[in-house]
């Protein structure tokens, strides 16, 4: 049980960070309120996730799982937008 704390408690502090990069990045909600208020939706993901992934199907988390979703993810919801931006930017040229 103490991993699954502390692996929730890590996720919710990286969660936290992506946030704070990105708010400092875009220059919006700089204060500790406005940083809350955007994390609260990808903390509750987290949070929701991390409770059916252990609970709903008594499975727990492990490094491999947590390395092949980042890649996954980072592909289907990062490498499209690429994608369209260096085939789409060819196309205008």
């Amino acid at each position: 049980m103490k991993h699954r704390v502390l692996s929730l408690v890590a996720d919710a502090a990286l969660v936290v960070l992506f946030v704070f990069i990105g708010t400092r990045n875009h220059d919006t909600d700089k204060d500790i309120a406005g940083v809350l208020s955007t994390a609260a939706p990808f903390l509750a993901t987290v949070v929701i996730g991390m409770l059916l992934r252990n609970f709903a199907w008594n499975r727990g988390t492990a490094g491999a799982f947590i390395v092949v979703a980042t890649i996954f993810n980072a592909f289907t919801l990062v490498g499209w937008r690429v994608a369209r931006e260096n085939f789409g930017s060819r196309r205008k040229s």
